[in-house]
């Protein structure tokens, strides 16, 4: 086992210990719902996204009742969440897809599931992992930032992230790598002055050993 591979694993450990109950903050019951909840998040809060789907579901809580959707009305159900016009057109879309294509059921196949419309790596690898049970590596603002900064990646482009990753970590930690980041980069390691005198991944952080050393000169 190369040391990168090894300090990886070592910072999983560690951030695992100190958020032992992380793991998505999205509600969601079955594959669908995970899927239709991740889609309409996109540039909304979970909170916001929990309370919108409250209701959604129990009005559309299967594919054959959401591709019936009236577009307009379900424009109006979206509004908390943001971009609900091209949101509502996706979801009914994906919905008469997967009752034409998959029988009414979300696959389980990366291609598959990129091929709905307003599904990207980041849902696709969400609805995988957290839903089929799959490795999934789930590359968002906080995974890029903190994985950067504790030199696992180098680049902000989320598919080189998604890859970079993949090549340092075994598959059994990819899942949880998401949540783990997500919250040690809302609670420590902020886009804005990360909090280095409390971080308990510090000795493996090149950025924050960096940032000791500048502080001390």
């Amino acid at each position: 086992m190369n040391r990168e591979r090894e300090r990886a694993i070592e910072i999983f450990h560690i951030l695992d210990r100190e958020y032992p109950g992380v793991g998505p903050t999205i509600n969601f019951s079955n594959p669908f719902e995970l899927l239709i909840a991740s889609m309409i998040g996109a540039r909304a809060t979970d909170e916001s996204v929990n309370r919108t789907t409250k209701s959604l579901f129990r009005k559309y809580p299967d594919p054959q009742a959401l591709a019936r959707a009236d577009y307009e009305t379900l424009v109006d159900e979206l509004r908390n969440v943001g971009l609900a016009e091209p949101k509502a057109r996706y979801v009914i879309e994906a919905s008469r897809i997967l009752l034409d294509r998959h029988d009414g059921k979300v696959p389980c196949s990366m291609s598959e599931l990129l091929e709905l419309p307003g599904v990207g790596r980041k849902i696709a690898s969400m609805v995988l992992g957290n839903a089929c049970g799959q490795p999934a590596m789930i590359v968002d603002t906080h995974v890029n930032r903190v994985s950067n900064r504790l030199g696992l990646t180098t680049s902000t482009n989320p598919a080189i992230a998604e890859r970079q990753l993949k090549e340092v970590l075994p598959e059994q930690y990819w899942t949880r790598w998401n949540f783990l980041m997500i919250a040690h980069g809302r609670a420590i390691c902020t886009a804005r002055n990360p909090r280095h005198d409390v971080c308990v991944v510090l000795h493996l952080c090149p950025t924050g050993q960096a940032a000791l050393r500048t502080r001390a000169a």
